[in-house]
């Protein structure tokens, strides 16, 4: 039997920016995650009806859909699904849109930018810890 930290969890990293997904992935990749990006909420969920996603990084001002519209479906599917919800939007703007998150079934909420260490630890608190409440 494979035990939780020897599973390789496969995370999907929702953003529209280049930028963010390609450093998260190479992040991700670097501790061992099988990592899946998508630009936009379509390719996300072409993703998660192909892959076996453990855990969803989503953004959620992106151009058309939102990442509260991907939370909400998600969540509709699945309401045990891990999802981690970001956000730079405008300090007030961002912390508001991430509570909503939050609302919709985000298990944590982070505000951009992102540390390299705040990123891996909340991803290995929530895939291998089985997290209590999460803010």
């Amino acid at each position: 039997m494979v035990t939780a930290e020897e599973k390789q969890f496969s995370i999907l990293v929702v953003d529209d920016d280049e930028a963010i997904r390609s450093g998260f992935s190479e992040l991700l990749n670097s501790e061992g995650y099988r990592v899946h990006v998508a630009k936009d909420t379509n390719s996300a969920y072409n993703l998660l009806n192909q892959a076996n996603i453990d855990l969803v990084i989503t953004d959620i001002l992106m151009p058309g859909e939102s990442g509260l519209s991907l939370i909400q479906e998600i969540m509709l599917a699945n309401d045990e699904f891990k999802i981690i919800c970001i956000s730079g939007g405008g300090k007030d703007h961002g912390l508001g849109l991430l509570k909503i998150a939050q609302k919709f079934g985000a298990i944590k909420t982070l505000q951009k930018p992102i540390s390299a260490d705040n990123l891996i630890e909340t991803v290995k608190k929530i895939l291998i810890q089985q997290p209590e409440t999460q803010s």
